[in-house]
């Protein structure tokens, strides 16, 4: 089930339906192409 989220990204207001499961990294990348973002190892 997603849920709705509110933020502001470069100063723009956002409403978000996101999956719990999914990362902040993976949003910003594949679903608002903010291709800079970067993930680390992925690794503890």
């Amino acid at each position: 089930m997603k849920r709705l989220i509110k933020t502001t990204i470069n100063g723009q207001d956002l409403e978000l339906a996101v999956s719990p499961n999914q990362t902040l990294a993976d949003l910003l990348r594949y679903e608002l192409g903010l291709t800079g973002t970067k993930k680390g190892c992925e690794m503890g």
